[in-house]
């Protein structure tokens, strides 16, 4: 054998080393890719979980978010109305207090002769009258009405022919409503 035949086998046995080197370092570059592409698989599959989990934490935030907008709301309406009602009931009392007063207007009126006087003093309850009316105040209307015990107290009776059971034939003392509520009941004398 001669040198150059060893030689090129010599080369022949480093190329063939060589290819299967290189070979095996292919093949584990695909080994090594394949498993890069695998956990990169892992990552975006685990990031993606992250992500609906989150996506699903942030809706359930916005649903409470709204609920407690909505709570809110409902708190300040409702804080709002009490108030009212306060101012409502605040005024009641000072109304109620006010309703003898009236009372002695009309009795003053009703006895008095004066005719300036008499004037002066319808202007005055006019007036009086009005910023009750203004506040809420309504008188209830009685006279000649059934008889309703939710709006009248009967403090009398009376045999009338001419008028059925139960209608108020005088009213001895004029009832109110504030704001739809009765404030002072209507005391009547009721026909039997």
């Amino acid at each position: 054998m001669s040198t150059k035949s060893v030689e090129s086998n010599d080369e022949e046995l480093k190329d063939e080393e060589q290819q299967q080197t290189d070979s095996k370092k292919g093949n584990e570059e695909k080994r090594q890719e394949q498993q890069n592409d695998q956990n990169l698989e892992q990552d975006v599959k685990s990031l993606n979980n992250e992500l609906e989990n989150q996506k699903e934490k942030n809706n359930e935030l916005l649903g409470q978010l709204a609920r407690l907008q909505a709570d809110f709301d409902n708190f300040r309406k409702r804080t709002a109305k009490e108030k009212r009602e306060l101012t409502k009931n605040a005024n009641a009392d000072l109304i109620l207090n006010l309703l003898p007063v009236l009372d002695n207007f009309e009795l003053a009126l009703q006895n008095q002769q004066d005719d300036g006087f008499r004037k002066g003093v319808e202007m005055i309850l006019k007036q009086f009258i009005d910023i009750l009316k203004k506040e809420g105040l309504q008188e209830i209307e009685a006279l000649n009405k059934l008889f309703d015990p939710t709006l009248h107290e009967a403090v009398m009776q009376e045999e009338k022919h001419d008028v059925e059971k139960d209608v108020v034939i005088e009213v001895m003392r004029k009832g109110y409503l504030l704001n739809d509520k009765l404030l002072r009941p209507s005391m009547v004398k009721v026909s039997k």
